[in-house]
C-alpha cells in the first residue's frame, strides 16, 4: 500500500496510484480533484485525522513552545542589557515560521504513518505545483516552503 501526501492542487499522480492505497490531501483543491475525478481509493482531507482535543493538544504545544524556548530553569537565555530578545520575537514563530502550520502538518504525518503502515510514501509539498501563482513578495499571506 502507497500512502500519498499531497498538499499541491495539480500533482500528477494518477499513474502511480492502486485501488489499496490512501492519498491524504493538506489542502481542500486536491482534495475535491480527487473526488471529483472518481479516485476508487481512499481519500482523506488533513481535518479527517484530528479530534478536538488533538487540536486542543497541538495548539498548546504550539503556542507553549512559542512563548517559552528561550526560558530554562536556569532564567531567560536571551536577556541582553535588560531586554528579552526571546520574548521580542517570539510572536514570529507563529506568522514568520507559521509554527502551528508545521506543528500540524508533522503530526498529520506521524499519524497517517500509524494508521496505514504503507510500503511506500510520496508526497508533494513543492511550491512548484500550484494551480494559485504566488507572488515573491506576497506580504506574508502564503506559506511559502522555500524561506
Amino acid at each position: 500500500m502507497k500512502l500519498f501526501l499531497i498538499e499541491n492542487d495539480i500533482t500528477d499522480i494518477w499513474k502511480l496510484l492502486g485501488e489499496e492505497d490512501v492519498i491524504l490531501c493538506f489542502n481542500y483543491l486536491p482534495y475535491l480533484l480527487f473526488l471529483k475525478n472518481g479516485f476508487g481509493g481512499r481519500v482523506l482531507f488533513i481535518e479527517e485525522l484530528f479530534s478536538r482535543a488533538d487540536y486542543h493538544e497541538l495548539h498548546r504545544i504550539t503556542d507553549s513552545f512559542a512563548s517559552k524556548w528561550y526560558q530554562t530553569d536556569d532564567g531567560v537565555l536571551s536577556v541582553h542589557n535588560g531586554i528579552s530578545y526571546g520574548e521580542i520575537t517570539s510572536i514570529m514563530f507563529n506568522r514568520t515560521y507559521m509554527m502551528g502550520v508545521l506543528v500540524k502538518y508533522g503530526e498529520a504525518i506521524r499519524k497517517a504513518l500509524t494508521l496505514f503502515s504503507p510500503d511506500d510514501i510520496y508526497c508533494d509539498f513543492s511550491d512548484e505545483h500550484n494551480f494559485f501563482h504566488l507572488y515573491l513578495d506576497d506580504k506574508g499571506r502564503f506559506f511559502s516552503k522555500e524561506n
